[in-house]
């Protein structure tokens, strides 16, 4: 049953991190956007700095650092464009 309950709060989490991602500044943010020194890879400096995402009906807007370590899914403080792209979308599951 916790299992459940954290699988669920992961998901949440993730789809509501990247619906944030998706509208942040009224428009959709790009890795291109957030990759702001042009090295290929978001820093986790690049993010903090960049991700300020209003919050959503009547929500607090996400923990930035929260979000980071979700799509940051090998865990080396980059986010790779594979990664980026690779975030779960509105209505879908995160990758197992």
């Amino acid at each position: 049953m916790k299992k459940t309950i954290f699988a669920a709060s992961a998901l949440v989490t993730l789809v509501a991190a990247s619906a944030a991602i998706a509208q942040q500044g009224g428009g959709r943010i790009t890795f291109e956007s957030l990759d702001t020194d042009g090295d290929g890879v978001i820093s986790k400096e690049e993010f903090m700095a960049n991700f300020n995402p209003p919050g959503r009906n009547g929500n607090p807007p996400p923990d930035p650092e929260m979000v980071f370590g979700r799509l940051d899914a090998d865990g080396n403080d980059e986010i790779s464009a594979e990664e980026f792209e690779n975030r779960p979308q509105r209505g879908q599951a995160p990758p197992q």
